[in-house]
């Protein structure tokens, strides 16, 4: 079963995500995903995903950061922060209905679960940004409206907000470090071999709890290689099993 649900947000925004059930009836567990830097709800990974939680006994909610939807937040106002408020907001409305809750975060969506710090049984960061890279943000973009907002450009224009885009340059290791010690949640980072510009490893070395850390062979940042995505979500499975 699938269903749109739309959440006020704390800022009077609303949060529109994609609800599937495992069964007729809700499963007493479920995996919140977030997706990443100009992601949606329904790409490849998160599709796959979907349809592997599913089949395993897990609902899950898609979690859509920005869209084209009336009163959703768009892309040109979103921060990391406002992101980790919705993130935890959608926890929040599923937590009473279930036993067990999860919560995953694919690239930017990764951060952002940094930033939110999510009460939770146990997290998976999928290949996650931890310091948004230089090159990122002073090589892809151009100005805007005499600079209040940025073209990125990744394929087509995209348009960033400068908000966003302070708050990435103002996030240094030592700050990145200092949340994701908070982290409390059993935390998996699971990288993708051929993505070299992340800091993933540096996430799992400032990360304090029970931690653990898989590398997926042959696979790119979004796991579309072959079927890499197959591993990527097994070890997530095994893990969020465990807890």
């Amino acid at each position: 079963m699938e269903k749109q649900i739309v959440i006020k947000a704390r800022d009077g925004k609303s949060i529109y995500l994609v609800y599937n059930q495992a069964g007729n009836e809700p499963s007493k567990k479920i995996v919140v995903m977030g997706h990443g830097l100009l992601g949606r709800v329904d790409s490849y990974l998160l599709q796959m995903a979907r349809i592997f939680f599913n089949k395993n006994g897990y609902d899950v909610a898609r979690v859509s950061f920005y869209s084209e939807a009336e009163g959703a937040r768009n892309l040109h106002n979103a921060t990391l922060q406002l992101q980790a408020n919705d993130l935890n907001d959608v926890i929040a409305y599923f937590k009473p209905a279930y036993q067990d809750v999860y919560a995953v975060g694919h690239s930017y969506g990764g951060l952002t679960m940094v930033f939110a710090q999510p009460q939770v049984n146990a997290v998976a960061f999928w290949d996650p940004s931890f310091v948004p890279w230089v090159e990122f943000w002073e090589k892809d973009l151009m100005e805007l409206c005499d600079g209040k907002l940025k073209a990125l450009h990744w394929g087509g224009i995209n348009i960033i907000g400068q908000e966003m885009v302070d708050e990435a340059k103002a996030l240094t290791l030592e700050k990145a470090q200092a949340m994701a010690s908070k982290i409390t949640p059993p935390s998996l980072v699971v990288t993708a071999e051929l993505e070299d510009r992340l800091l993933r490893k540096e996430l799992f070395d400032a990360l304090t709890c029970e931690k653990e850390t898989i590398d997926v062979k042959k696979a790119g940042h979004c796991f579309t290689e072959e079927m890499t995505v197959n591993e990527l979500l097994q070890k997530t499975y095994d893990w969020f099993e465990r807890f």
